[in-house]
């Protein structure tokens, strides 16, 4: 089963290799930018994740009234129904009775970062999260991060 830590470094190993992630290295990161992502696995595809929030983000910006952030795991069982609601309400849709969302979001804690990063590379990724995200992209993943521990 490759579908845990070692699974997910092993992959990052090989993906942290590859050509295009020395380029964006070379010419795209800052300096600190750099010391960071050498010390976090699969920074490539982090700095993907970080750069898309920011330019949905900033396309936000003076384009819509008000915005709606959803997170993955409000579509767990607990809070499927009240999370699609939000989100009709605020879509102005209406909601047919006996809805249900088109997918089952398994009750697990497989979504839990710290499944696949220990408590270090936890610390690096919420540095380059600070490096890199425009202030509001920062605000919604911090939420992941309340309990991260400096490293000494």
């Amino acid at each position: 089963d490759k579908h845990n830590r070692v699974g997910f470094h092993d992959w990052c190993g090989t993906h942290d290799r590859l050509g295009s992630t020395g380029n964006l290295d070379n010419n795209f990161f800052t300096e600190k930018q750099r010391v960071i992502a050498a010390k976090l696995p699969c920074h490539e595809e982090f700095y993907r994740i970080i750069m898309w929030y920011n330019q949905a983000f900033k396309m936000l910006v003076g384009n819509v009234k008000e915005e709606l952030v959803l997170h993955f795991n409000s579509f767990g069982n607990n809070h499927a129904d009240e999370t699609v609601t939000k989100l009709f309400d605020f879509l102005g849709l209406e909601k047919i009775d006996g809805y249900k969302i088109p997918f089952k979001r398994a009750e697990s804690d497989f979504y839990n970062w710290r499944n696949w990063l220990n408590a270090e590379e936890m610390y690096y990724l919420w540095a380059f999260i600070e490096e890199t995200g425009i202030p509001k992209t920062k605000k919604e993943f911090h939420r992941y991060f309340r309990n991260v521990k400096t490293i000494s």
